[in-house]
Protein backbone atom coordinates (compact mmCIF):
# COMPACT_ATOMS: atom_id res chain seq x y z
CA UNK A 1 0.00 0.00 0.00
CA UNK A 2 3.11 2.37 0.57
CA UNK A 3 3.80 2.49 -3.42
CA UNK A 4 0.85 4.69 -3.45
CA UNK A 5 1.91 8.68 -3.88
CA UNK A 6 -1.21 9.89 -1.36
CA UNK A 7 -0.91 7.22 1.36
CA UNK A 8 2.90 7.67 1.46
CA UNK A 9 2.17 11.57 1.99
CA UNK A 10 -0.14 10.88 4.69
CA UNK A 11 2.16 8.32 6.39
CA UNK A 12 5.63 10.69 6.14
CA UNK A 13 3.15 13.76 7.69
CA UNK A 14 1.66 11.89 10.43
CA UNK A 15 3.08 11.20 13.61
CA UNK A 16 2.01 10.28 17.02
CA UNK A 17 2.65 12.33 19.67
CA UNK A 18 0.31 13.20 22.33
CA UNK A 19 -0.41 16.46 24.38
CA UNK A 20 -3.15 19.09 24.99
CA UNK A 21 -5.53 19.54 22.36
CA UNK A 22 -4.32 17.02 19.78
CA UNK A 23 -7.63 14.89 18.97
CA UNK A 24 -6.24 11.10 19.36
CA UNK A 25 -2.52 11.78 19.93
CA UNK A 26 -2.29 12.62 16.28
CA UNK A 27 -0.34 15.54 14.75
CA UNK A 28 1.86 16.78 11.56
CA UNK A 29 5.27 15.97 11.84
CA UNK A 30 7.41 18.72 13.08
CA UNK A 31 3.97 21.31 13.21
CA UNK A 32 1.74 21.96 15.18
CA UNK A 33 -1.36 21.68 12.48
CA UNK A 34 -3.79 18.67 13.11
CA UNK A 35 -4.80 16.30 10.67
CA UNK A 36 -8.27 17.21 9.56
CA UNK A 37 -6.19 20.89 8.39
CA UNK A 38 -4.44 18.64 5.67
CA UNK A 39 -6.32 17.92 2.43
CA UNK A 40 -5.33 15.55 -0.40
CA UNK A 41 -6.67 16.05 -4.11
CA UNK A 42 -5.94 12.87 -5.96
CA UNK A 43 -6.16 12.98 -9.43
CA UNK A 44 -6.33 9.39 -11.30
CA UNK A 45 -5.13 8.51 -14.81
CA UNK A 46 -8.42 6.86 -15.80
CA UNK A 47 -9.55 2.99 -15.84
CA UNK A 48 -9.96 0.60 -18.79
CA UNK A 49 -13.26 -1.19 -18.83
CA UNK A 50 -12.84 -4.68 -17.96
CA UNK A 51 -13.75 -6.98 -21.23
CA UNK A 52 -13.22 -10.29 -21.29
CA UNK A 53 -11.51 -10.72 -24.95
CA UNK A 54 -11.68 -13.73 -27.69
CA UNK A 55 -8.91 -15.55 -26.62
CA UNK A 56 -9.65 -15.35 -22.87
CA UNK A 57 -13.32 -16.69 -23.48
CA UNK A 58 -12.31 -19.45 -25.52
CA UNK A 59 -9.35 -20.44 -23.05
CA UNK A 60 -8.21 -21.29 -19.75
CA UNK A 61 -6.29 -20.18 -16.88
CA UNK A 62 -3.29 -18.95 -18.96
CA UNK A 63 -4.89 -16.06 -20.60
CA UNK A 64 -6.59 -14.66 -17.48
CA UNK A 65 -3.72 -15.84 -14.71
CA UNK A 66 -1.14 -12.83 -15.46
CA UNK A 67 -2.98 -9.35 -17.01
CA UNK A 68 -6.35 -10.12 -15.33
CA UNK A 69 -4.62 -10.97 -11.65
CA UNK A 70 -2.02 -8.02 -12.29
CA UNK A 71 -5.24 -5.20 -12.67
CA UNK A 72 -7.27 -6.77 -10.23
CA UNK A 73 -4.11 -6.27 -8.08
CA UNK A 74 -3.25 -2.88 -9.02
CA UNK A 75 -6.81 -1.61 -8.90
CA UNK A 76 -7.49 -2.74 -5.74
CA UNK A 77 -4.13 -1.44 -4.47
CA UNK A 78 -5.34 2.24 -5.25
CA UNK A 79 -8.74 1.68 -4.07
CA UNK A 80 -7.07 0.63 -0.46
CA UNK A 81 -4.74 3.82 -0.31
CA UNK A 82 -7.58 5.54 -1.23
CA UNK A 83 -9.58 4.10 1.85
CA UNK A 84 -6.40 4.53 3.59
CA UNK A 85 -6.15 8.40 3.02
CA UNK A 86 -9.63 8.48 4.26
CA UNK A 87 -9.03 7.35 7.70
CA UNK A 88 -5.87 8.89 8.17
CA UNK A 89 -7.15 12.42 7.15
CA UNK A 90 -11.28 12.34 7.52
CA UNK A 91 -13.21 11.40 4.53
CA UNK A 92 -14.23 15.24 4.34
CA UNK A 93 -10.25 16.44 3.51
CA UNK A 94 -9.77 14.45 0.94
CA UNK A 95 -11.14 14.56 -2.91
CA UNK A 96 -10.52 12.30 -5.73
CA UNK A 97 -10.85 12.74 -9.01
CA UNK A 98 -11.09 10.08 -11.71
CA UNK A 99 -11.87 10.17 -15.22
CA UNK A 100 -14.49 7.73 -16.33
CA UNK A 101 -13.50 4.08 -17.28
CA UNK A 102 -13.03 3.88 -21.25
CA UNK A 103 -12.67 0.41 -23.19
CA UNK A 104 -10.32 3.18 -25.18
CA UNK A 105 -7.13 3.64 -23.05
CA UNK A 106 -5.02 6.12 -24.18
CA UNK A 107 -1.27 4.52 -25.03
CA UNK A 108 1.11 6.82 -23.39
CA UNK A 109 3.07 7.35 -26.57
CA UNK A 110 -0.18 8.70 -28.44
CA UNK A 111 -0.02 12.24 -28.23
CA UNK A 112 -2.93 12.55 -31.44
CA UNK A 113 -5.58 10.83 -28.68
CA UNK A 114 -4.34 12.83 -25.72
CA UNK A 115 -5.01 15.77 -27.45
CA UNK A 116 -7.94 14.64 -29.18
CA UNK A 117 -9.87 13.34 -25.83
CA UNK A 118 -7.88 14.76 -22.70
CA UNK A 119 -8.58 18.55 -22.87
CA UNK A 120 -12.59 17.79 -23.13
CA UNK A 121 -12.24 14.79 -20.54
CA UNK A 122 -10.41 17.66 -18.33
CA UNK A 123 -12.72 20.81 -18.66
CA UNK A 124 -15.43 18.34 -17.75
CA UNK A 125 -13.97 17.13 -14.30
CA UNK A 126 -12.97 20.62 -13.59
CA UNK A 127 -17.06 21.85 -14.31
CA UNK A 128 -17.75 18.80 -11.93
CA UNK A 129 -15.57 19.10 -9.19
CA UNK A 130 -14.13 22.54 -9.35
CA UNK A 131 -16.43 24.30 -7.18
CA UNK A 132 -15.93 21.50 -4.37
CA UNK A 133 -12.67 21.63 -4.68
CA UNK A 134 -12.03 25.39 -4.99
CA UNK A 135 -14.52 26.01 -1.47
CA UNK A 136 -11.95 23.04 -0.16
CA UNK A 137 -8.53 24.32 -1.03
CA UNK A 138 -8.35 27.96 -2.40
CA UNK A 139 -10.81 29.59 -0.16
CA UNK A 140 -8.07 30.01 3.00
CA UNK A 141 -4.85 32.39 2.85
CA UNK A 142 -1.64 30.79 2.82
CA UNK A 143 1.63 32.33 3.57
CA UNK A 144 4.17 32.69 0.44
CA UNK A 145 5.80 30.15 -0.47
CA UNK A 146 9.85 30.96 0.53
CA UNK A 147 12.42 28.96 -1.53
CA UNK A 148 15.09 26.80 0.44
CA UNK A 149 18.31 27.77 0.20
CA UNK A 150 20.34 25.96 -2.37
CA UNK A 151 23.30 23.85 -0.51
Amino acid sequence: MWDCPRILKCGERIKPLTGPGLETGQRLLGFDVPRENMRVLSIGTGASTFTVDADAQKGGVAQWAFMRSFNAAARAQSKNALGQAFLLLGKPNVVRIDPPETDRPIAMDDVDQSLRELPEMARSLAEGSGHHINGLFFQEPVQAFIRCPKR
